[in-house]
């Protein structure tokens, strides 16, 4: 009995040594430091023996760590995506044992999947309801009451009127521009869990799409002008030629 009381304890007490600590978040391909920190005492060294990486290799390093006061570093760089588990061990006074890990990301921070689905699903909705709005919507009528206001010279609710117009109207303009935030969400996820095959093709597309995004913004302008123009007429035909402004 008392034997299997000191083979449980010895048996915690080397799980409390073992159990990994996630020292932090890092971007692939850019310089960090590997960290331990000599908890009890004053440590005489500590080695980096082993590093784990995200798709299973594992290297010995052997290494003495840089001594900093009660903190110990190893440069590295790492070059995957993922979580990496590294084995130090140091003076037996002081570190007999210890186990730690740290992520590496393309950003070098958590990305919040959750958020992404729920932004994801937001501007799909959003998209959605602009097609069936699209579909609802009478012009003639939204363009005779722009026509009114611009009659009575109400150019503040005339000039929302008029952008609110031209991107129903130009329905491929709205949905580029909702697009965006879609193609931005679904880049930040494939990132996130590293979809390998599909990191390249998402990050050119978003680059490609903010270019369009620009040429889009030119275009919608270049409509308005026009739209403006069209309605002042109009609206001088509706006064009989009297200018109006």
């Amino acid at each position: 009995m008392r034997k299997l009381v000191c083979f449980s304890f010895m048996f915690f007490f080397m799980f409390a040594l073992v159990s990994a600590e996630n020292i932090g978040d890092y971007k692939v391909d850019d310089t960090m430091e590997i960290t331990n920190y000599c908890q009890a005492g004053s440590c005489t060294y500590i080695t980096l023996v082993s590093l784990e990486l995200p798709n299973g290799t594992i290297i010995y390093p052997n290494t003495n760590m840089t001594k900093n006061g009660q903190v110990y570093n190893f440069t590295y760089i790492p070059n995957q995506i993922g979580e990496f588990t590294f084995v130090t061990t140091g003076d037996p006074s002081s570190v007999i044992y210890d186990s730690d890990t740290f992520d590496v990301s393309y950003n070098g921070s958590k990305t919040f999947v959750g958020v992404n689905i729920i932004l994801l699903l937001f501007f799909v909705s959003l998209l959605l309801g602009v097609v069936f709005l699209n579909r609802k919507v009478n012009y003639e009528k939204w363009y005779a009451k722009i026509l009114e206001k611009y009659k009575y010279k109400n150019f503040f609710k005339m000039t929302i009127s008029m952008v609110g117009y031209n991107l129903m109207k130009n329905t491929f303009g709205i949905y580029y521009l909702i697009g965006f935030p879609i193609i931005i969400i679904l880049t930040d996820i494939v990132l996130t869990y590293n979809v390998v095959a599909l990191v390249g093709l998402m990050t050119i597309s978003m680059y490609v799409y903010a270019w369009g995004v620009l040429l889009i913004g030119l275009m919608l302008g270049g409509k308005l002008q026009e739209f403006i123009h069209t309605i002042k007429e109009d609206g001088e035909n509706l006064m009989w030629g009297v200018p109006l402004g």
